[in-house]
């Protein structure tokens, strides 16, 4: 989740010179939580990020790269990157977060970030959103040339030809919603990578095949045209995540003109081989559900496009997603064991879970017969300080013993067990100690407790800064016990200084 972000943009070391002044982030204090290390302490946590795997640098090993989907309205124009290096090895989870890398990523991202390798390089480029055209960019990944992770713009607005009534078509911008998330798969299994999207209409999926293979005999390039405009002989239901199947054999009809009538954007779907028939299955999450809809794809290679069947409940034998809002699936190696594994997050920035979040499925199955079994819901957020959405510092001095403590407000956590789905915000004091030559700051425990208790028996701050800090906080919350454990010498010179 989207945490403690002010506080952690203050740990830096300054480094001045007569002439500038850089800004490097500083991630090295230790975390201790119920006695051991947190291993990302200074991540920053998720909300709603899009996980994908990349060697960022060179050793051979897939990296983690995570595109925070940031709400506007709190982080204007931002979208945050996350970058983790692999140290796991055969079965093991180890990824460490390591900024360096976040800026040598195009910093002008937006709404989503998709890492996928179209001309066979074995590098992961990137394709990412452009607003003007209502399309999206496609960078290259350079990385086997310079031998360091670069990137250059190559396709502007993504262009496509699109069929027109007469049977032609016209060349113009790829359409992509800025809340859907397109798929990016070799569809027809011909060796370069096409791309299924939804419709302005948002009911039906368009099929954009790739013909470099077919005009040029290449598969190193992106050449695309509209083929099908009802891909899958399916439609999406207007009112839940779920699919109607049959199309276009079944008549419209006053029974089924609400689910195959027009319906609202908000789809991130993926494809993957399920059952490894050589086609394209699909796993879909939608605004309409907190659920994962699963497309089986029974067509052969040469047809590619006919879904038979849909569960709604998937994974039906791993453990059902059940995710608070707007599922979205994304497939990676979590543990280096030569199997795709799944992680679950959420594909909006609002209203969505930001405590448990970023749910974990190992596959115990293989490639091609996946079997996705739940494991744990706070995928790489259990090992970094957590402090809820839109987080804002105020250091004070809480229980008068002469050291500057850490208050945290808030926006909140999202709340879904009891009553409606509500942000409930919360205060976390983080206590500084200090013993012989460390020096510890402890996040402290406690029970909910009304705010008007906050300031009359708990926190006697200054009002004009709980004010701007909490507003409109209710309620108190201390979660459990973390420890922050660093030289005393270092940290005078970077820590409490800041403070």
């Amino acid at each position: 989740m989207r945490n403690f972000c002010v506080f952690l943009f203050s740990l830096l070391l300054i480094n001045t010179t007569a002439f500038s002044q850089a800004f490097v982030k500083y991630t090295s204090p230790i975390v201790i939580k119920n006695g051991q290390p947190l291993r990302n302490a200074w991540a920053g946590g998720f909300n709603s990020a899009m996980f994908q795997a990349i060697d960022m640098n060179n050793d051979g090993k897939k990296d983690l790269f995570a595109f925070e989907k940031q709400s506007e309205s709190t982080y204007p124009g931002v979208f945050k990157i996350r970058t983790f290096i692999n140290y796991g090895s055969a079965g093991d989870i180890d990824y460490r977060y390591d900024p360096f890398y976040e800026k040598l990523f195009p910093q002008n991202m937006t709404n989503f970030c998709l890492l996928v390798d179209y001309d066979g390089d074995g590098r992961e480029d990137i394709f990412t959103y452009n607003r003007s055209v209502s399309g999206f960019d496609v960078y290259h990944n350079d990385s086997n040339t310079t031998g360091i992770l670069t990137f250059s713009l190559q396709y502007q607005g993504l262009q496509t030809c699109y069929l027109n009534a007469g049977g032609n078509c016209f060349t113009t911008s790829l359409y992509v919603a800025p809340v859907n998330q397109p798929v990016l798969f070799d569809i027809n299994n011909d060796g370069d990578l096409d791309v299924l999207t939804f419709q302005i209409s948002a009911n039906f999926i368009e099929y954009h095949e790739n013909m470099a293979k077919e005009l040029f005999n290449r598969t190193d390039t992106l050449v695309l045209s509209e083929v099908n405009s009802k891909w899958g002989h399916m439609s999406l239901s207007s009112n839940a995540n779920s699919a109607i199947l049959g199309l276009p054999r079944i008549p419209l009809t006053s029974g089924n003109a609400d689910v195959l009538s027009n319906r609202h954007s908000g789809t991130c779907m993926i494809a993957f081989d399920d059952d490894g028939d050589g086609d394209a299955d699909l796993l879909n999450g939608d605004l309409l559900g907190d659920n994962l809809l699963y497309l089986h794809n029974g067509a052969s290679n040469n047809a590619s496009d006919s879904i038979d069947w849909q569960d709604t409940s998937f994974p039906s034998n791993g453990g059902p997603v059940n995710y608070v809002t707007f599922p979205s699936a994304y497939l990676l190696d979590a543990d280096n064991d030569g199997i795709t594994d799944m992680i679950v997050s959420s594909c909006t920035e609002s209203q969505s879970e930001n405590l448990n979040n970023n749910w974990y499925y190992h596959n115990a199955g293989s490639n091609t017969s996946p079997d996705f079994q739940y494991v744990k819901n706070k995928f790489l957020t259990d090992e970094m300080i957590d402090v809820g959405t839109a987080s804002m510092p105020v250091f004070f001095d809480v229980d008068a013993d002469g050291k500057t403590d850490i208050v945290i407000g808030n926006k909140g956590y999202f709340i879904t067990q009891s009553g409606p789905a509500h942000d409930e915000a919360a205060l976390s004091w983080y206590k500084i100690l200090a013993q012989d030559s460390v020096l510890s700051l402890h996040w402290c425990q406690t029970t909910l407790v009304l705010f008007s208790n906050i300031i009359t028996k708990t926190f006697i701050l200054p009002l004009a800064t709980l004010m701007v800090m909490v507003m409109p906080i209710y309620y108190l919350a201390m979660k459990t016990a973390l420890f922050i454990t660093i030289p005393t010498q270092q940290a005078q010179e970077t820590f409490l200084n800041i403070l």
